[in-house]
């Protein structure tokens, strides 16, 4: 059972810190002061309205150039937030009403219209309120990690695009149109008569149906084979699993590549359509499992799994153990303040002092291999992401989501980068997820040790972020960037409030430790850097001030460029 025992020991060897943390999970924060303005964070909390009140009074008042683009941004917000509160109590004050009057009404046997002048008066109100801002008062809902179920969808998604790209011959310029949604390439045939079209498709096999049709999540990819349908049928009733789905969809297509003319050709349509229809990151990973459950002859025992692992040697792997366990704790440190901050935490397993197992993140690739695609420099990152959209069902709100989730994480890893002294930060070391999630790896240097010593030329940012990265933002002062801003502050203070929790966890070990990051230094002077770092002396509106200061210097970093152009003289990584 080779395949099941080296991965499940992975997978039960997830190590939880809230053990170790137990004051942080229960609120029994050190730094009291803080403590209501943490918990407050929330995108409609009042500490995330008075962070927004701090970066427009700032912005006015001051010359950083991060403040006064966001001020504006930041005004829209806190009227957004004002109506949204007064939606809510209107909505509350309306919900009593009714209730009082169902109560009154039913005692003398009489029902109540669902066309009620109150509601109606509030609804119109709050709609011409939300008109005349211009701002997105919507909920914000914080996205939950992808299930097996749809990760297997969006795996034949991306199969279905690429083989209706490879099908209609076309090259790599053209492929985009092609996978716009309005673009299906085969248009279904018109079906008469007072029969679904599922029905009608049971009496003629050769009417296609859309596959949208069949599940919500496959809109766009146009009309399906009988055999696909036939599939997804099966598999919605339960009878097949997610792998099978996936290998009966690879054996339909693969029939019709060989039943098409022209078939000698399909490799390099394939070939063409791989960058466009698979969006440069290759094989998904449930379509990876499903394939390796299909051939494994342990696949159809009950509890198989599969998890990806980098096996290393000649590495202390402890040392990116510890920041993994710095990092989970921020994340409950965020969570804890309803900030919608993401990280994504991975397993490391230190099976010595110069060996171990490494957990591959899914679904990502480093900047460095998507900037060497065939087909990146049109458009650039901002680009890519938008090709990604190009084939949802809604591609400017698939696009302002991934938008969305590629600000959310990179506010997280830039003020960790910031706290915790991640360097090394090449493009080799970033990886970018399908949802368009910012990932770091390889904490080999931190919290003061650095390529170069003190001549790295990483010592004068205090996290990476280009040019490229706030193309995909807008931009100073847009409102994504804004967004930026205000969830950088709040990270910030939501981490700022358990700094005796973190510089508790330093002390104890790098007092005597051998890691790279410790070894040879004093203890005392790491904690008190990390403590300076955090800024518990500072008052809220000093804190959001300070960090404003520092994504300035982020942006206007000197160092940022010259040690990506270093590294790609020095080991060819992309700029």
């Amino acid at each position: 059972k080779h395949d099941r025992t080296i991965m499940l020991p992975l997978s039960n060897h997830q190590r939880k810190i809230s053990t170790l943390v137990s004051p942080l999970n229960q609120g029994v924060l050190k730094n009291s002061a803080l403590s209501a303005s943490s918990a407050s964070l929330s995108a409609y909390g009042e500490g995330r309205r008075q962070v927004l009140t701090t970066i427009m009074m700032e912005g006015m008042r001051s010359n950083n150039i991060i403040a006064r683009g966001a001020a504006p941004v930041a005004q829209r917000a806190i009227q957004a937030m004002a109506y949204k509160k007064a939606q809510l109590m209107m909505n509350e004050g309306a919900a009593v009403k009714i209730a009082n009057q169902s109560e009154t009404e039913m005692d003398i046997g009489t029902n109540i219209s669902n066309d009620s002048p109150v509601s109606k008066s509030n609804i119109s109100t709050l709609e011409s309120m939300e008109t005349s801002s211009g701002f997105d008062t919507s909920e914000v809902i914080l996205m939950a990690p992808p299930s097996e179920e749809d990760e297997c969808m969006e795996s034949l998604r991306l199969l279905l695009i690429q083989h209706r790209v490879a099908q209609g011959n076309l090259s790599p310029e053209k492929a985009a149109l092609v996978l716009a949604p309005q673009s299906t390439g085969i248009e279904p045939k018109e079906m008469n008569g007072d029969k679904s079209k599922s029905q009608q498709h049971a009496d003629a096999y050769d009417e296609p149906v859309d596959a949208g049709e069949m599940d919500p999540r496959l809109a766009g990819c146009g009309p399906v084979s009988f055999a696909v349908l036939s599939s997804l049928r099966l598999w919605r009733q339960g009878i097949v699993s997610n792998h099978e789905l996936l290998e009966l969809v690879q054996k339909d297509i693969q029939y019709t590549r060989i039943a098409l003319p022209g078939a000698e050709n399909e490799h390099k349509l394939i070939e063409d359509s791989v960058f466009w229809g698979r969006f440069a990151f290759g094989e998904r990973w449930a379509e990876k499992k499903a394939r390796i459950q299909a051939s494994s002859q342990h696949g159809s025992q009950p509890g198989w799994d599969l998890v990806g692992v980098i096996v290393k040697s000649n590495d202390d792997l402890r040392q990116e153990a510890f920041i993994m366990q710095l990092i989970e704790l921020c994340q409950e440190a965020f969570e804890i303040s309803d900030l919608e901050l993401w990280v994504q935490p991975y397993t490391i397993l230190a099976t010595g002092r110069t060996t171990g197992i490494i957990e591959m993140v899914r679904n990502s690739m480093s900047f460095d291999s998507l900037k060497k695609r065939p087909g990146y420099n049109s458009g650039r990152l901002l680009g890519h992401l938008k090709r990604m959209a190009e084939v949802a069902a809604d591609p400017e709100e698939a696009l302002l989501n991934t938008q969305k989730n590629f600000v959310r994480s990179l506010a997280a890893y830039s003020l960790m980068s910031y706290l915790f002294l991640f360097k090394d930060r090449h493009n080799g070391n970033l990886l970018l997820s399908t949802a368009g999630h910012v990932i770091h790896i390889d904490f080999g240097f931190v919290f003061g040790s650095a390529p170069g010593g003190s001549f790295s030329l990483e010592q004068s940012a205090p996290f990476k972020i280009t040019e490229e990265m706030l193309e995909v933002m807008g931009g100073l002062g847009s409102p994504l960037f804004t967004e930026f801003v205000t969830l950088f502050c709040c990270g910030l203070l939501a981490l700022q409030a358990h700094t005796e929790t973190f510089c508790t966890l330093v002390e104890i070990t790098s007092d005597g430790s051998t890691f790279n990051c410790f070894d040879g230094k004093d203890p005392n002077e790491i904690v008190s850097k990390l403590r300076n770092r955090l800024c518990p002396q500072l008052d809220e509106e000093s804190t959001i001030a300070y960090a404003m200061d520092l994504i300035n210097q982020a942006t206007t970093s000197y160092g940022t460029k010259q040690y990506d152009y270093f590294q790609y003289l020095s080991n060819g990584i992309a700029t």
